[in-house]
């Protein structure tokens, strides 16, 4: 009997057990909340439009949503509002962009989002909505934040563009650049009131963009470059003349301009090649191209504005280049020639082996032999026979040597550009001056084989 009673507890105790065990696996689960039908707020049933005081964007996702869900639709509001800020920029400056020659599209693209990154603290995230197909955000812009700041952005780009500009003179290299720079801090205001006293005395005002695109052109119109001659003069293989120089100038005070950089052509072929006046004002460009045009007619040249401004307005200031042509009249160079030539000690009358070498220059280089005084290169040349002995040998035969120095030297900075000794050239005669003669004819020939290693080292 006790045993049923027993049994009849635990059973009991069980089944008390059940409703517990029950509540807590319950507990552990997701709350699941009854379907609640959408209330739309009013904005989203009556979609506001911009007005005098915002302006409004509105950024929609469609579902399913990315796991950025909520940037991306208030960058799709901030756009709007972009939108909107670009309609009215157009409006108030066609005129400006037309006069400055700007690409209006891609002003606008970098303007716009100046602006809107300008005021990014004053926009007001009013809203979020999200229904069971999209998400929604809602974004207003005031335009009285807006065009406080775009007024305070413009003075203090005025100011500072005013600033660039009195550096900008006396005139020099680098006016271009600070003019360049004082036109991109007033360029996102390029449709707001941009009218000036300049200078601060006067009493009328000038638009400041137009202002500076004036200067910028007077600046390119000054620079001038006048060649030694025209047409020129050049003398190949000469160290002084092998390149093209003209002064680059200021024609408003005749000061010469250092670090202008040019771009050249050799008769209108192959790219455009860089060069600048050196701190003289001389710009020195070499038409023969590193030996890829031989025969040089004329050479062009204009200023390189990729290095004198910011690439942006290149497009405004490109119709004022102007290009120089010139014209060539080639002539060679101008040597002198110290010979000393002997056969067996006794001077040579004629000395043939420089005769020759004159003839090869003459013809080769177009070069003309004069004083030294005149000459760009001195050409020495000193030669000399020995007997190897002064009897004759077993078959009758005399046998000389000849020797040769041959050197040329820069008359310009009185370096030495090639040296080269020939020695024992060897000739035979039953004759001992004949041998001599022999051994000299063995000489020139040799001497020949080094002349064209001579024109290389000019």
């Amino acid at each position: 009997m006790m045993m049923n009673i027993y049994r009849l507890i635990l059973k009991y105790l069980i089944l008390l057990s059940f409703p517990v065990l029950f509540i807590i696996s319950c507990s552990s689960a997701p709350e699941i909340k009854p379907y609640v039908p959408d209330i739309k707020p009013d904005w989203v049933i009556n979609e506001p439009n911009s007005d005098d005081d915002y302006w409004v964007g509105i950024g929609i996702i469609k579902k399913p949503l990315p796991d950025d869900y909520r940037e991306i639709a208030q960058q799709r509001a901030l756009n709007e509002i972009a939108s909107q800020i670009k309609v009215h920029v157009t409006g108030s400056a066609t005129n400006i962009f037309k006069e400055l020659n700007y690409d209006v599209d891609e002003y606008f693209e970098a303007t716009i989002k100046t602006r809107v990154d300008q005021n990014i603290d004053d926009v007001e995230y009013v809203d979020h909505y999200e229904s069971k197909s999209e998400f929604k955000a809602y974004v207003r812009l005031s335009k009285k934040k807006y065009f406080a700041e775009l007024a305070r952005k413009r003075e203090k780009a005025v100011s500072t563009s005013l600033e660039l500009i009195a550096k900008s003179e006396p005139f020099n290299v680098n006016s271009f650049n600070y003019m360049s720079s004082a036109l991109l801090e007033i360029r996102p205001y390029l449709d707001q009131d941009l009218d000036v006293n300049i200078p601060e005395s006067s009493q009328k005002k000038v638009n400041l963009a137009t202002y500076i695109k004036i200067k910028l052109f007077d600046y390119i119109d000054r620079i001038e470059f006048i060649p030694e001659t025209d047409p020129y003069i050049l003398k190949i293989h000469s160290e002084d003349g092998s390149f093209y120089k003209a002064n680059c100038i200021d024609n408003k005070t005749s000061k010469v301009l250092a670090q202008i950089p040019v771009l050249y052509q050799v008769n209108d072929q192959g790219e455009l090649l860089p060069g600048i006046s050196n701190t003289d004002g001389v710009l020195s460009l070499n038409p023969f191209l590193d030996g890829k045009i031989s025969n040089p007619e004329h050479i062009s040249h204009s200023l390189d504005l990729s290095k004198l401004v910011d690439t942006s307005i290149i497009s405004i200031l490109a119709p004022m280049v102007r290009n120089t042509k010139v014209t060539f009249n080639i002539k060679g160079p101008d040597f002198a020639m110290r010979s000393d030539e002997k056969n067996l000690g006794k001077k040579l009358d004629p000395p043939f082996i420089s005769s020759a070498i004159k003839e090869y220059f003459v013809v080769n280089l177009s070069g003309k032999f004069t004083t030294e005084n005149n000459a760009d290169y001195i050409i020495t040349l000193t030669v000399n026979t020995v007997p190897r002995s002064e009897e004759l040998d077993a078959y009758g035969f005399y046998y000389v040597y000849a020797n040769a120095e041959l050197s040329i030297m820069s008359s310009i900075d009185n370096k030495q550009l090639y040296s080269k000794s020939i020695t024992q050239v060897k000739g035979g005669h039953v004759d001992l001056k004949l041998a001599g003669n022999k051994a000299l004819d063995k000489l020139l020939n040799e001497i020949k084989l080094e002349l064209p290693k001579i024109v290389e080292q000019l």
